[in-house]
């Protein structure tokens, strides 16, 4: 982790933790959400959202409890930044098919480029970059009025394209990966770490009050957003390039350079390089796909490959949360943090258990598969408790 800032104002802090959260998952599922299950899926989504997030400040009862996770779990911290820009960089790399060239120029490449740069770029986390926060937030609200201002609302309907029974299924899965996912986020950490006895307001502040706009925007940019996953061409000077110019740019943006200045002393090079890798492959691999427009189950390729990319968050993150992080008090009292042999084996099984269900639920739609897909990694947890406690009993 970077050297400390000794700030402890919750305000900054709040507006840099909204920032950080704020990315290709709060800017565009809840649209495919309201496409397929209509408004009820955005409070479902929302929700856990919200309270997992600020949750993390009450969990983490001290700051050295921030410590000490980001110590026993240094390389699925690492992960889960590497990954989490890589889905920054491939969001941007499939808006960038669809963007116009301006003036000459092939948009298409320009962000996916400035997001590996702004990855590998050294430096550590300054206070200018909390105030950047600020900036960040204030060009997303002003996306939001934009839009407010030059379209009409659109319908929100109770209903989508699929039944509504299908809600609960996904209901279920959002609420293990928005509870869960946190805890494996540097950012997050970073925050707990620097605001101390102050960290509960500044978590308040920000997933009560910079947060849910930001979220909630989705709703208004929703009908201009579902041409993305339609893979239609965006209009040069309409109404979504200049949402997507103020608002989603600069968070994806904001976003990378965080998880990227969240690095372990004395390995920052490495540190870089390994972030970058996965998003420079992706980029690469996006803006050189043939098409991105063929579709399967009804989905486009880049809304699979979407699609593919939040598994990691609805089901490898929060597998890996309960098998290998969660706490276990062994029978001499011990107390078992770490990710032993067992506990990985038993969330390597969970993965490769549950991925099936996922897919069936998440890309063919058939979303009761996700049911058994939770039912998996709860079992998988069972397993790398009593597997950890078997561990500490032999030593």
């Amino acid at each position: 982790m970077s050297e400390p800032l000794h700030t402890a104002r919750p305000l900054p802090w709040g507006v840099y933790l909204a920032c950080s959260w704020t990315w290709c998952i709060g800017m565009f599922l809840p649209a495919l959400l309201l496409r397929d299950l209509g408004v009820w899926s955005f409070v479902a989504f929302a929700l856990p959202n919200i309270i997992g997030a600020a949750a993390l400040a009450w969990v983490m009862p001290t700051p050295d409890s921030s410590r000490q996770m980001l110590r026993e779990h240094r390389v699925a911290v690492w992960a889960f930044s590497a990954l989490t820009i890589a889905f920054q960089v491939y969001f941007a790399a499939w808006i960038g098919r669809l963007l116009p060239t301006i003036w000459g120029l092939n948009l298409g490449w320009a962000l996916p480029v400035l997001l590996i740069l702004s990855a590998i770029t050294p430096g550590a986390l300054a206070r200018r970059f909390l105030v950047a926060g600020f900036i960040t937030w204030a060009l997303s609200a002003a996306g939001i009025v934009y839009l407010l201002l030059t379209q009409a609302l659109p319908p929100l309907a109770t209903h989508g394209t699929l039944p509504s029974n299908h809600l609960w299924p996904m209901a279920v899965v959002c609420a293990l990966g928005f509870l869960l996912c946190p805890y494996l986020d540097a950012t997050f950490h970073r925050a707990r770490i620097e605001c101390g006895g102050r960290a509960t307001a500044a978590f308040s502040l920000g997933f009560g009050w910079f947060f849910p706009p930001m979220i909630l925007g989705t709703l208004v940019a929703s009908p201009l957003l579902l041409t993305i996953a339609s893979g239609q061409a965006i209009t040069p000077g309409g109404p979504l390039l200049v949402f997507l110019l103020l608002c989603t740019g600069w968070q994806l943006l904001y976003t990378v350079r965080a998880h990227a200045m969240e690095r372990p002393a004395g390995k920052a090079a490495a540190w870089r390089v390994g972030l970058a890798l996965p998003a420079a492959i992706v980029a690469v691999l996006t803006l050189l796909a043939p098409s991105l427009k063929s579709t399967y189950a009804d989905l486009t390729l880049g809304e699979i490959i979407y699609r593919a990319f939040m598994g990691l968050y609805g089901l490898v993150f929060p597998a890996y949360v309960l098998c290998c992080m969660w706490p276990v008090r062994a029978r001499d009292g011990l107390r078992i943090s770490t990710p032993t042999a067992g506990r990985v084996a038993f969330w390597l099984a969970a993965v490769a258990a549950g991925a099936p269900f996922y897919t069936l639920a998440f890309i063919h739609r058939q979303t009761w598969w996700a049911l058994p897909g939770v039912a998996v990694v709860l079992v998988a947890w069972l397993g790398a408790t009593a597997s950890a406690r078997r561990t500490a009993s032999t030593h």
